[in-house]
């Protein structure tokens, strides 16, 4: 009688988990189909930017993926896309671009600019992050000995940080800065290089434990 009860009881469970899940998918067919009916132009082009996404994200093996930059492009023109169909299609809530296509204009360009300088900043971040190898207890004790013998480290790393930010523009993508000033970020680079070339194994070691290897390489 008791396994009876408990089986009785988890078929009134899977039926009660049942009856929800269709519901919110019926709620969620219907608030598609109202949406559609309200809005049919400015929801046909979200979708479709959804969809998009959806292939983004569920293959990571195509081409786009190959580089960052590619991904950046994607979640560029994704972003301008988006804020386009809001601002001028016709029956969008906030198409404010059909009155004033310059200012429709302007916003979907910032949002893309936005969305770029986002997905840079937080590409620059992971590859940014140092590893375990960066410091440890004799981290001080090997500047030390490094400092004794007279080999300026921290100079040069301070160095090699400034180039890589004049390399690395916050605000300029790599690609437009290393065409515009090509000639600028290859003498940084070489600078750089000279700096490793400058320094004997014990200074390579600390360098390499503390520069930003993500950005250098």
């Amino acid at each position: 009688a008791t396994s009876h009860t408990y089986q009785l009881g988890f078929n009134m469970d899977r039926f009660a988990a049942m009856i929800v899940l269709l519901g919110g998918v019926v709620s969620a067919v219907l608030m598609l189909v109202t949406c559609f009916v309200v809005a049919p132009v400015t929801c046909s082009c979200v979708f479709s930017l959804v969809y998009s996404l959806y292939l983004f994200v569920a293959y990571e093996e195509s081409g786009v993926h190959h580089a960052q930059e590619f991904e950046n492009r994607f979640w560029t023109i994704f972003a301008m896309l988006f804020c386009t169909a809001l601002m001028f299609a016709s029956d969008s809530p906030i198409a404010f671009g059909l009155t004033n296509p310059a200012g429709g204009l302007f916003t979907a360009l910032l949002a893309g600019y936005l969305m770029h300088l986002w997905d840079r900043y937080q590409h620059r971040v992971a590859i940014s992050r140092q590893t375990s190898l960066r410091r440890n207890q004799s981290g001080s004790q090997s500047l030390l000995r490094l400092q004794d013998l007279g080999i300026p480290v921290e100079d040069q790393l301070d160095r090699i940080n400034d180039c890589l930010k004049e390399i690395d523009q916050l605000l300029i993508p790599s690609t437009i800065n290393n065409f515009i000033n090509i000639r600028y970020v290859m003498s940084k680079e070489r600078e750089i290089i000279n700096i490793f070339q400058e320094c004997d194994a014990r200074a390579v070691n600390y360098l390499i434990s503390h520069v930003k290897l993500g950005l250098l390489f």
